[in-house]
């Protein structure tokens, strides 16, 4: 297979922590795309302001790409919304657990999956898209109502 699949199930208890997964990757990228509602967008992954220190963690949805000249590295999820790209280290925010507004967030048994997704060229080139919807939409076989 050519994703690398990371399935998830966390009893989570802790107080005033955040928990992130990061992956450094071999590619070299001034910028990364993450997917928004209705497209997507690019963000600098070096900090050079003011602005770029204030967008830390970028929300993103189903996937964000860092690709250079013929190669990149897409890191899906399926409800994960928190990504930051800094220079070649790709991060996902898994768990928090705040105590403001909500005492409780992120409490209990979670249950989650990410994925790491190398292709061929551009993200769009290499499908990163597709594979997003694919790995967001499981396959569900159910029995038919119909039974010849």
């Amino acid at each position: 297979a050519r994703v690398l699949d990371f399935h998830n199930v966390v009893e989570w208890h802790e107080s005033w922590k955040f928990l992130k997964v990061e992956f450094p990757v071999n590619v070299r990228a001034r910028h990364a795309t993450y997917e928004i509602a209705y497209g997507h967008l690019e963000r600098s992954t070096t900090v050079n302001t003011s602005l770029d220190i204030a967008q830390y963690e970028v929300m993103g949805y189903r996937w964000a790409d860092l690709s250079e000249h013929g190669y990149g590295v897409a890191l899906m999820n399926d409800n994960k919304y928190g990504y930051e790209i800094h220079k070649n280290v790709m991060t996902l925010s898994l768990l928090r657990s705040p105590k403001r507004p909500d005492p409780v967030a992120d409490m209990g048994t979670q249950i989650f999956e990410f994925a790491l997704f190398p292709h061929k060229g551009t993200l769009q080139e290499g499908g990163v898209i597709q594979q997003a919807h694919s790995f967001n939409n499981h396959l569900m076989l159910r029995p038919s109502l119909l039974d010849f």
